[in-house]
């Protein structure tokens, strides 16, 4: 891509819509079974480290990502 408003552009759009997916509300199922509840609650209790320690992760690759943009975004 040599023309570097086209490639910051894409970038704003990228942006734009990562934005959405994140701030868009996701919709929650509920189940019909009470005993699937309580196994799904057991489990997410089980698994709740693994999932902060995910969640973490995903934040700093987010923020680097964000930080790599806007370098782009100002050169």
């Amino acid at each position: 891509m040599d023309n570097p408003l086209l490639l910051k552009g894409l970038v704003v759009l990228l942006l734009a819509l990562w934005a959405w997916d994140i701030i868009r509300a996701k919709r929650k199922k509920q189940p019909a079974d009470p005993a699937i509840a309580h196994a799904d609650a057991r489990e997410r209790q089980a698994w709740r480290y693994v999932r902060w320690g995910f969640r973490v992760i995903q934040i700093a690759c987010a923020l680097y990502f964000v930080q790599m943009l806007i370098q782009i975004l100002l050169v």
